[in-house]
């Protein structure tokens, strides 16, 4: 089964949205887990490291984690354009549809939902 979109111009703001969100969950997630390894490192080995340390390195990971999921997507879509997985025609490119067995297929989604005119030119 192959999956197909249409979507106007306030849907695909709103999914663009959906998937901005959705990105920074994900970096807030891998910032909390990195920040609580260093955490709990440091406090096995004895060190003390003022609050502002971690507030500092929290924020610069945070930022740091939305910038890697989002140039991930982009890296799984273009793969899985490549492979043949996901079908793009036109121009501008619009998505035909994206394979059920697709590898990597929530990054090839998000970078889709981050990116609506992929979908409908009127998203742009």
């Amino acid at each position: 089964m192959l999956m197909t979109w249409g979507t106007s111009p306030k849907r695909g703001q709103k999914m663009r949205l959906k998937a901005q969100l959705a990105t920074l969950l994900v970096a807030q997630l891998l910032t909390l887990v990195v920040t609580l390894l260093l955490s709990l490192m440091l406090r096995a080995s004895g060190r003390a490291v003022p609050p502002a340390g971690f507030a500092i390195f929290g924020a610069v990971t945070l930022i740091m984690a939305y910038r890697w999921v989002r140039v991930d997507a982009k890296k799984a879509f273009v793969a899985a354009v490549d492979a043949g997985e996901v079908g793009i025609d036109g121009s501008p490119p619009r998505v035909n549809y994206i394979l059920p067995i697709c590898s990597r297929r929530w990054l090839v989604l998000l970078y889709v939902q981050l990116h609506p005119e992929l979908i409908d030119g009127d998203c742009a």
